[in-house]
């Protein structure tokens, strides 16, 4: 679920913060170029109001849970293409990760977007119907996700979880001189590294990863209709069959 709820962090002249998303037991702010991840309650389902001042109750595992992602973004190499965390702290009393805002669409809302206009030129969303120009686009947005992915093996980490909603697209340049488009993993929170784990579980990892990428590629290039619901199910299926491992994380 997602919403727009703009709200100021205190009196004086203080910019607005927006509520950009909220789901069970998490909420994710926006603060100019900050952003905010803050726990809630899941335990009680509640969620409170962007302005409320009481603290949620805190369990220690929940704040090792944020320190755990703060510590993968700072392990990951400083040119990665990831969520960079800059601190670990309250927020209106609730404990919450402090990230630097990644610009861009969801891998997900361009895939919408992407089919919508092969509807208006006619494609019907097949994949011999969309034009030469959707079709280098889909394979630059191939390429950058492969590339991010592979930095982060490269950089020691596995992300253990890839999703169409936190894989962030960027796009530079013109029609003229080129487009270049970039991707940002920005869920760190299932994250392992390599060398806190044998070498049979670190491979494994890599081939969750891999196993999830090939998933995600398919349904790119596909041009079917409603693919990311489909390809979002599958990945969901994938992370409730290794449940345990997965930590229950919310973003």
């Amino acid at each position: 679920m997602s919403s727009s709820t703009p709200f100021t962090s205190g009196g004086g002249g203080d910019a607005p913060i927006q509520l950009i998303h909220s789901s069970r037991g998490t909420n994710i702010y926006r603060h100019g170029n900050v952003g905010y991840k803050v726990l809630m309650c899941p335990e009680e389902d509640c969620q409170l109001p962007p302005a409320a001042t009481a603290a949620a109750p805190v369990s220690e595992e929940q704040i090792l849970k944020l320190v755990r992602e703060q510590t993968i973004s700072r392990y990951l190499p400083h040119g990665c293409n990831k969520r960079r965390v800059v601190d670990v702290k309250g927020f209106k009393g609730n404990p919450s990760l402090y990230f630097e805002w990644v610009e861009g669409d969801s891998l997900k809302h361009w895939m919408d977007e992407q089919q919508l206009q092969e509807d208006v030129k006619g494609g019907g969303g097949t994949q011999h119907g969309a034009t030469q120009d959707i079709m280098e686009q889909r394979l630059r947005v191939a390429m950058s996700i492969t590339e991010t992915l592979d930095e982060f093996h490269y950089g020691g980490v596995a992300c253990n979880f890839l999703s169409l909603d936190h894989i962030i697209l960027q796009w530079t340049g013109n029609d003229i001189d080129g487009r270049y488009c970039s991707a940002s993993l920005i869920n760190l929170s299932r994250a392992v590294v390599f060398a806190e784990l044998s070498e049979k579980d670190a491979k494994d990892a890599i081939r969750k990863d891999l196993k999830e990428l090939g998933l995600i590629l398919g349904a790119l290039f596909s041009g079917e209709r409603d693919v990311s619901s489909d390809v979002e199910r599958r990945l969901s299926d994938d992370v409730l069959s290794d449940f345990d491992e997965a930590n229950n994380d919310d973003e």
